[in-house]
């Protein structure tokens, strides 16, 4: 997978740059090494956790959560957050989820305008009506928080959740939740309310077929992680190798 993106902020594209933006990059690029250092172990654990969700495991089941509402800080401020959320059931008492949270924009004292990849393991049950479920999930929270002066923030936090589901249809759930999150300068309340769908294993077959392999470009636009929002050109070149076929 390459991605390339054209960021009209970074001084170092200049054809041309002064003594001070030298130093500047030079000073960012040690920055950045140090970051990626830390933060690409967290990433591949979220990614073989991404991995082990995107198994289908025998009995098991997988759901999609759309959530939104309500967010509080440790200052007492309010903001707005949405989360978009896959989750897999292992068993009746145990699963997973991957998911992206946007914390909505804080503004005072300080600007955090954070959002990232949550990953977080559940355990709970359902009555015998099958209708309620209650869960209790724990797990990494990698996030992006641009704050006062433009500056970019990349760090790991964690996040407890306790979750209600009511079912609505045989597919169709009222997703009901509360977190609590804990991170670098500041910790976050979120309070969700949302729709969800799932996906019965029991009606889910798979069609062996001869492997094939497949080749995607994408284009669209990349918004900078800034206290502006600027936005810029993306392209996305990927290759994906199919083993078979799913049809629910």
């Amino acid at each position: 997978m390459v991605i390339r993106t054209n960021n009209p902020l970074y001084p170092c594209s200049s054809p041309k740059p002064n003594w001070s933006n030298q130093k500047w990059c030079a000073v960012q690029i040690q920055k950045w090494s140090t970051k990626i250092r830390i933060f690409r172990p967290s990433i591949l654990v979220l990614g073989l956790l991404v991995s082990m969700i995107g198994v289908p495991a025998t009995g098991s089941s997988q759901q999609i959560s759309v959530l939104g509402g309500p967010i509080f800080n440790d200052k007492g401020d309010i903001s707005v957050s949405v989360m978009a959320e896959y989750s897999q059931h292992i068993q009746d008492l145990f699963s997973f989820s991957v998911g992206f949270l946007n914390e909505g924009h804080f503004d005072s004292p300080s600007k955090h305008h954070r959002d990232g990849l949550v990953g977080q393991a559940w355990i709970g049950g359902t009555d015998i009506s099958k209708k309620v479920s209650f869960r209790l999930g724990f797990g990494p929270y990698l996030y992006f928080d641009s704050t006062t002066n433009g500056r970019n923030l990349h760090s790991v936090g964690a996040i407890t959740s306790l979750d209600f589901q009511y079912a609505l249809t045989d597919k169709w759930f009222l997703d009901l939740r509360g977190s609590y999150i804990l991170a670098s300068r500041m910790n976050t309340m979120p309070l969700f309310a949302g729709l969800g769908y799932k996906f019965d294993s029991s009606n889910v077959s798979v069609n062996k077929e001869p492997t094939r392999n497949e080749l995607d470009l994408f284009l669209g636009f990349s918004v900078v992680n800034s206290p502006g929002s600027n936005t810029s050109l993306l392209e996305l070149l990927s290759t994906e190798k199919m083993f078979g076929t799913t049809s629910i």
